[in-house]
């Protein structure tokens, strides 16, 4: 994990230059974390952890691209050849939604196979919430490029991930007192 976080821009690795930051990033937002946590406190890993290590690590994933959109011109300047610079503003915009979307699957998922009490299913709430919102509509192509329409977009990602683990963390606690 250190390795990783150290390598992610700096060189001579430069993960993120070489299209591998989005990668380190889930992995160390989610299986990584989760893992040494689990291990710290049970003392042996289990196959459990990883459905909800990857919740965690898809929205890390999701943060770190939705905040690459408007680095884009700067980003390819510079050959930092990240996904969104890869793959272009609006595949990478809508890559930013499949991966949120694939975080709460992994999560339903996890529920539904019993490795999260039902509980957890709390922290959909805040995406739930943005989406009634309108938050997640698709801008058009012009306002991919606007601050003003990217900015409330990265923050939202951010407090997704912030919001989510909290109310993650709420039921787990609630399932332990009922």
């Amino acid at each position: 994990g250190l390795i990783s976080c150290w390598g992610y821009s700096a060189p001579p690795l430069k993960f993120a230059h070489r299209g591998l930051g989005e990668i380190i990033i889930f992995l160390n937002n989610g299986l990584f974390i989760m893992s040494a946590m689990y291990y710290a406190i049970v003392g042996e890993l289990h196959k459990e952890i990883i459905l909800p290590s990857f919740f965690l690590g898809f929205l890390g994933f999701a943060i770190i691209l939705m905040n690459e959109i408007p680095d884009y011109t700067a980003d390819k300047k510079v050959q930092k050849n990240n996904l969104v610079v890869r793959l272009g503003i609006e595949a990478g915009f809508t890559l930013h939604r499949v991966v949120t979307l694939l975080a709460f699957s992994s999560l339903l998922i996890a529920i539904f196979l019993k490795h999260l009490p039902p509980l957890c299913l709390i922290s959909c709430l805040f995406p739930l919430f943005l989406f009634f919102k309108g938050h997640y509509k698709t801008p058009n192509s012009q306002d991919l490029q606007n601050s003003a329409t990217l900015t409330p977009l990265c923050k939202g990602a951010i407090e997704t991930k912030f919001k989510s683990w909290c109310l993650l963390m709420a039921g787990f606690i609630i399932n332990l007192y009922i």
